[in-house]
């Protein structure tokens, strides 16, 4: 079930899809993402947080944000990202 932070975000972004997978998130399959993991550091500042799927989240648990972008979605390989 999505709330708060993803909830709100969904609201604003129709047509919004994950990050790492390109799929179409929904109310069903959204969830909020720290990018910075609470286990490695992150805090719930929404600058720390953003919606991807619920398969993906899962899936990446504490793996570095940058590490499971360029893993599940090679597009993004040698793009700089920064502070992260």
């Amino acid at each position: 079930r999505t709330a708060g932070f993803a909830k709100k975000f969904l609201s604003e972004n129709k047509n919004a899809k994950c990050i790492y997978c390109e799929s179409k998130l929904t109310m069903d399959n959204a969830t909020t993402d720290h990018i910075i993991p609470i286990s490695k550091g992150g805090n719930n500042c929404q600058i720390n947080l953003m919606v991807c799927c619920f398969d993906c989240n899962n899936e990446r648990g504490d793996i570095e944000f940058k590490e499971y972008l360029v893993t599940k979605n090679p597009k993004y390989k040698g793009i700089r990202i920064p502070y992260v």
